[in-house]
């Protein structure tokens, strides 16, 4: 599997998981994007987001820290993904993991779509409190549902209703919601703010490295419409399968809309 691309579309508190994980388990080849440089921010839940590196780029630090942990490591980087290039990154790739930031809902779109469209597997996880979620979007299993199609996004969605569509897709088990609730200024979708956990994080960095390797030895897997929710606090792991039209997503979505 050394000969494997993966491409990793995003390199915050889970993308940059997701690449050194891969690297420390013998993967060889990837294609990373992240425009950003890291902030004091960051420093609560990101891989090398240290005080020494506020201000540069994640993508340079991230990669020099892969080559100390192989040198031989063949690693491009492109700046971030665009309309103009998202369809020569799928291309490459034998696998993509939509790591982009929360509110990046339009190029998440196109991302997603062109996958699809490609039949490049690609893998979306969500950090959900002190647990995580996944789903697995296998492009090239007839049974799978498309992204568009599972998330119920339309075209005339505005922003925020499309967020609120992804995380109603994201979270349909919500086993977070008992401790996890919303305060005062923890989400702010104008600022672009949400709250996370480094455990969140590490927990969504195991869910989908374990499942790249599944889904590249070309095992079983339940692909969306099954999305998986584990929670470390709660010790507790749900699997539930639901459509676009599901009377608990619709319940979920209008508590998401009058939240955000």
């Amino acid at each position: 599997m050394q000969e494997k691309v993966i491409g990793i579309a995003g390199l915050g508190g889970v993308g940059g998981r997701y690449f050194l994980d891969l690297v420390r388990l013998g993967f060889k080849k990837f294609i990373i994007s992240d425009p950003d440089v890291y902030e004091t921010t960051n420093i609560n839940r990101q891989m090398c987001a240290y005080t020494a590196n506020v201000g540069k780029k994640k993508s340079i630090v991230l990669t020099a820290r892969a080559k100390r942990i192989n040198p031989d490591v063949n690693i491009r980087i492109i700046d971030s993904i665009t309309e103009t290039n998202v369809e020569s990154f799928c291309e490459q790739c034998d696998i993509v993991l939509d790591c982009l930031d929360l509110f990046a809902m339009d190029i998440r779109r196109i991302l997603h779509f062109t996958c699809w469209n490609s039949h490049v597997d690609f893998i979306s996880t969500a950090p959900l409190g002190f647990g995580a979620s996944i789903a697995i979007f296998k492009c090239t299993d007839d049974n799978s549902v498309m992204p568009a199609r599972y998330f119920g996004f339309d075209q005339w969605d505005t922003d925020k209703l499309r967020l609120c569509k992804f995380l109603a897709g994201m979270s349909p088990a919500c086993l977070h919601r008992t401790y996890f609730n919303q305060s005062a200024g923890s989400f702010n979708f104008e600022k672009r703010l949400a709250p996370s956990t480094v455990i969140g994080m590490e927990m969504a960095a195991a869910l989908t490295v374990a499942n790249v390797v599944k889904v590249l030895r070309k095992e079983k897997v339940k692909a969306v419409p099954y999305v998986h929710q584990v929670d470390a606090y709660r010790l507790k792991m749900k699997t539930t399968k639901r459509g676009k039209y599901n009377i608990f997503r619709r319940i979920l979505l209008t508590k998401l809309m009058s939240v955000l």
